[in-house]
């Protein structure tokens, strides 16, 4: 979903992420669009909701946490659907839900 040719503003410690896919029973996905500043990684492009893994944060807990925070969301029932490292300096974890 991402380029990953973004090695060149990332920071050099490596950050955990984790991110959800929502997905309905027709089979759309919800997408949210970055705000377009300047100093955000990849600035006014569609992505999926989510967000960094604090310390001592399971992935799990962090998109529970982000989804209360970003869209008043109580999430209990989620499953891991994969893990990627990526080329960045972040790796995610994808998660999903059919609503």
């Amino acid at each position: 979903m991402r380029a990953l040719e973004q090695d060149t503003k990332e920071e050099s410690v490596k950050r955990k992420g984790s991110s959800i896919i929502f997905m309905n029973d027709e089979g759309q996905i919800l997408l949210f669009l970055r705000d377009n500043k300047f100093d955000l990684p990849y600035p006014n492009m569609w992505d999926v909701p989510g967000g960094h893994v604090e310390t001592d944060e399971s992935p799990e807990n962090c998109i529970i946490r982000e989804m209360k925070e970003e869209m008043d969301l109580v999430l209990d029932e989620f499953e891991l659907f994969s893990k990627n490292e990526c080329y960045s300096s972040s790796s995610k974890i994808w998660l999903t839900e059919s609503l």
